[in-house]
C-alpha cells in the first residue's frame, strides 16, 4: 500500500454524492492528512435525487438531503470551502486555483464536479422556465407549483417523469413532450418504457411523443410551447429536462484528457495520475466493453467516490457490481439493475398490465439486466445473477413462486461444480 502521511493534502472538488463518498472513505480508511472539500454552491454538500421527488413536494427538508453536518466535518478535520469554485489545477504541482483567488496545495485532487442542465435555445431560467439540477433550482420550481395550474415538461427522461409525478400529485395538470418515440426510449426496451408511460397516463398525465419543440416563449403569466408540427400548448410554467452536460471545464483548463467526460482509468486516475475523477463527470475505462463510459447514476457516483479514495490510499477497490437505479413515481417504486443494451429476450414475472411485475433481460442466455415495478425482491435476486449464463435455469425464472435468490444459489452450485 502506498504510504500516506500527514503531509499529504487531498482536495476534493464537488458538493455531491461522489465527493462525499471520497471524503468519508478517506477518513474511514485511516487517512490522517489534510482534506479540503471545495463546493461552488453555498450549501452543505447534499443528495440530488430527492430534488425531483420528496424535496420538491415539501415532504423533505434540506437536513434530510445533507450529506454531512458541521459536527462531522469538524470532528474529522475536513475543511469545507463553500460558495467558491475551483477553476484550474497546475498539473505539475497539483496546486488548485479557486475563483476567489485562493490557492490550495495538494498531493492529490479529486474532481467530482458533476454536470449542468442542457439548455433549450432561447429559454433562459426564470420564474416560469425551470431546469432542475441544484437545490436553488428545486426551490425555484417549488414556488411555481400551483394546484389547478398547468405544468409543461419538455423531456421524458427519469427527471422529467419524476417531476411530472410530483407536481401531478400536488394538483397540477401535466403535459410531457418527448421528441423520441416514447419517454425513456433511450434507457429501456420499448415494452418496459410503455409500462412507465401507462403509469403516468393512469394518473392523468398527457404524454405527447415524436414532436420536437420549436420554441418556448414567456408571455405575461403564461408559457407558450410550440411544437415542430405547428401545435401550441399554454402552461403556467415549463420544466426542461433534455439532458446534462458534464462540468469538464476545470479539467480542460488544467490540460487533462477529456472526452464525453473527464477520461480516467479503471481506478479513477485521470491523464495526470494524482488527479482523480468520480461521479457524473467521470468517464472511466470499462474493460468489459473495451472502452470508456460515463454513467449518470447516484449509486455509481458513491462507488466511484469510494474507489478513488482507495486509489489514493493504495488500496484496491475490486470489481463493481452491476449498477442499480431506482425511481419513485406516484405510489410505485421502479428499479433497474444492470444494462438494457443488446437485450434480445425478456422474461416476465407477473403481468405488465397490472403495473406490478418484473422483467429479466437477456442477451443470448446471459442475464444482463432487470426491471421491476413494485417487485424489489426480484431485483435483489437479479443483482447477483447479472452477467451470468442463466440458460440452465431459464425455465424457472418466470415462475413467481420461485425466489430468485434460490435460483442464484443453484447457479453458484453449477459454477462450483465446473471448477
Amino acid at each position: 500500500m502506498t504510504a500516506i502521511s500527514e503531509s499529504h493534502h487531498v482536495v476534493v472538488v464537488g458538493g455531491g454524492t461522489a465527493s462525499a463518498s471520497a471524503v468519508r472513505t478517506l477518513r474511514r480508511r485511516g487517512f490522517d492528512g489534510s482534506i479540503s472539500l471545495v463546493c461552488d454552491e453555498p450549501h452543505m454538500p447534499y443528495q440530488r435525487p430527492p430534488l425531483s421527488k420528496g424535496y420538491l413536494s415539501g415532504q423533505e427538508d434540506f437536513d434530510s438531503l445533507s450529506l454531512f453536518d458541521d459536527r462531522w466535518l469538524t470532528d474529522k478535520d475536513v475543511e469545507l470551502v463553500s460558495g467558491t469554485a475551483a477553476v484550474r489545477i497546475d498539473a505539475t504541482s497539483r496546486r488548485v486555483l479557486l475563483s476567489d483567488g485562493r490557492r490550495l496545495d495538494a498531493s492529490h485532487v479529486v474532481l467530482a464536479t458533476g454536470g449542468r442542465p442542457r439548455r433549450f435555445p432561447g429559454a433562459a431560467p426564470s420564474d416560469r422556465v425551470h431546469y432542475l439540477r441544484t437545490l436553488d433550482d428545486a426551490d425555484s420550481l417549488r414556488s411555481a407549483i400551483r394546484p389547478g395550474g398547468h405544468m409543461v415538461i419538455v423531456g421524458g427522461g427519469y427527471i422529467g417523469l419524476e417531476v411530472a409525478s410530483t407536481v401531478r400529485r400536488l394538483g397540477m395538470e401535466v403535459t410531457v413532450f418527448e421528441a423520441g418515440p416514447r419517454p425513456l426510449a433511450g434507457v429501456l426496451p420499448a415494452e418496459l418504457a410503455d409500462a412507465v408511460c401507462e403509469l403516468h397516463s393512469r394518473n392523468g398525465v398527457r404524454i405527447s411523443c415524436g414532436q420536437p419543440i420549436e420554441s418556448i416563449e414567456e408571455r405575461g403569466t403564461e408559457v407558450i410551447v410550440r411544437t415542430g408540427n405547428g401545435g401550441t400548448v399554454v402552461g403556467d410554467a415549463v420544466v426542461i429536462g433534455i439532458g446534462m452536460i458534464p462540468n469538464t471545464g476545470i479539467a480542460e483548463e488544467s490540460g487533462l484528457a477529456v472526452g464525453n467526460g473527464i477520461l480516467a482509468d479503471t481506478a479513477g486516475r485521470s491523464s495526470v495520475p494524482e488527479i482523480l475523477t468520480a461521479g457524473d463527470v467521470a468517464e472511466w475505462e470499462v474493460p468489459m466493453i473495451g472502452g470508456t463510459r460515463r454513467i449518470e447514476h447516484f449509486e455509481i457516483a458513491g462507488r466511484q467516490g469510494a474507489a478513488v479514495a482507495n486509489t489514493i490510499l493504495g488500496r484496491a477497490s475490486g470489481a463493481f457490481d452491476a449498477p442499480w437505479f431506482w425511481s419513485d413515481q406516484y405510489d410505485s417504486n421502479i428499479q433497474v439493475v444492470g444494462t438494457t443494451a443488446d437485450v434480445d429476450r425478456i422474461i416476465y414475472r407477473g403481468d405488465p398490465q397490472t403495473l406490478e411485475f418484473s422483467a429479466l433481460m437477456l442477451a443470448g442466455s446471459t442475464l444482463v439486466g432487470a426491471f421491476a415495478m413494485d417487485r424489489g425482491d426480484d431485483i435483489m435476486g437479479a443483482r447477483v445473477m447479472v452477467g451470468l449464463d442463466v440458460g440452465s435455469v431459464a425455465d424457472r425464472l418466470s415462475d413467481e413462486s420461485t425466489d430468485l435468490m434460490d435460483v442464484a444459489d443453484v447457479l453458484d452450485e453449477i459454477e462450483e461444480a465446473m471448477v
